[in-house]
């Protein structure tokens, strides 16, 4: 069969089906196989039926040389990704297939993840639709990077960057909320990805904790935009009307018959909710972790919230104008992701200190340390800025697994459409 097998092994030399040998599989993509380049022969070797390739890309807006380049950028290697590289474990599974971590047969100290999707489990327009996306996202430090693609008639696997430090989601239920500090440059670069993919012409519309991967497991860690499987190419005058996404997360105009659909703007709404609860460890329309969903949701689609909690208290101005803006039920009021990029919150070199006596600490250590009520004279560095040395106030710490309340609308699974 070609492609990548469940038990992560290569496959036979005889097709899975019989004694009869698979047809070939194909590979595409910027760098899909090191070595292997592009050639008029294997495009001309793709099937002329394949849905995946023949695309109507002239429909989604893109530059005409960025479409005929999709088509060309082909090349035949004959058995699928295990061609190129051995699968070293399951990272995990979901309704599309299967990812595997997986490390480069001729270049050792390339790892990387394994999207396998099988063409029976998924729908055809669904792998079409994340495939143009995909290739056309180019990129970006913010966003899980993409290297190609490969086909059998089994299965599309996606070459994609290996993320070593999990889900943001597990992260905050394990670990709780983060400083401002902490989330501050990983969230500067997440606004910038979304600029880039709006400027690309690409929605996203499944922004969510789960869909954020950290690149390691620490407090410092890079966070970077992934799955791209409900993503859509979009022209700037063009709204969607689709119902899909994860309902938590979702701008009220997707469920408002009243409004002319969505635009990228969706995703600067669950941008905002995330950093809600990245900062304060419960969801800003369920602050206590215990409403039904159904109120939940009726919270969300009318952008009722507040700061009223005492996690607020302690966060800056800035961070509470910034998520003001951005959890605002009206589309035109609410911050695109350009204009958030400039915000003083985000904006680059700008140092955050939190309001007086708030907890400020910026590592696990921190809480460990806070039982003394000595004050703190040491701060983890900013990458993007200067060092900045913050007081502390023990009686005001919520330790980290505190600030963290489950809710119903933080839960993985509960989707749209």
């Amino acid at each position: 069969m070609g492609c990548v097998s469940s038990k992560g092994q290569p496959p036979a030399s005889r097709g899975a089906t019989g004694s009869r040998a698979a047809p070939p599989a194909v590979a595409v993509g910027p760098a899909a196989v090191a070595g292997h380049q592009p050639s008029a022969k294997a495009d001309a070797r793709r099937s002329p039926d394949d849905p995946i390739f023949t695309t109507k890309l002239a429909a989604t807006g893109q530059p005409k040389e960025l479409r005929s380049g999709l088509l060309a950028a082909i090349d035949v290697t004959g058995e699928g990704a295990t061609r190129d590289y051995f699968i070293e474990s399951n990272l995990g599974h979901g309704s599309f297939g299967e990812v595997f971590r997986a490390r480069h047969r001729h270049q050792p100290s390339r790892t990387v993840a394994l999207k396998v999707m099988a063409r029976e489990r998924i729908k055809v327009t669904s792998i079409q639709r994340e495939f143009a996306v995909m290739e056309a996202m180019g990129s970006h430090p913010g966003i899980v990077g993409y290297h190609g693609c490969y086909k059998t008639p089994e299965k599309v696997t996606f070459v994609l960057e290996l993320m070593n430090g999990g889900e943001l989601f597990e992260r905050l239920v394990h670990k709780g909320a983060y400083t401002e500090a902490e989330a501050r440059p990983a969230f500067r670069r997440i606004a910038r990805a979304l600029a880039y993919l709006h400027s690309r012409g690409i929605v996203h519309r499944d922004l969510k904790p789960e869909n954020l991967l950290l690149k390691e497991d620490s407090y410092t860690s890079e966070i970077k935009i992934a799955d791209f499987g409900l993503s859509q190419l979009i022209r700037s005058s063009e709204r969607l009307v689709k119902v899909c996404g994860t309902w938590a997360y979702a701008a009220p105009e997707m469920a408002d018959a009243a409004r002319p659909g969505y635009d990228t703007k969706f995703d600067t709404w669950g941008y905002g909710v995330i950093l809600s609860v990245v900062l304060t460890g419960f969801h800003p329309f369920d602050p206590e972790g215990g409403l039904p969903v159904d109120t939940i949701k009726h919270r969300a689609r009318n952008a009722i919230w507040d700061f009223d909690q005492q996690e607020w208290e302690a966060m800056s101005a800035p961070a509470r104008d910034l998520i003001r803006r951005l959890i605002v039920k009206d589309p035109e009021r609410r911050l695109s992701a350009a204009e958030m990029v400039e915000h003083p919150w985000l904006r680059e070199h700008t140092p955050m200190f939190n309001s007086p006596g708030s907890p400020s600490t910026t590592s696990a250590r921190h809480a460990l340390r806070s039982t003394t009520g000595a004050a703190m004279q040491d701060a983890t560095p900013d990458p993007d800025g200067p060092v900045v040395a913050e007081p502390f106030d023990p009686a005001l710490w919520l330790t980290r697994t505190e600030r963290w309340r489950p809710s119903a609308g933080l839960q993985a699974g509960a989707t749209l459409g």
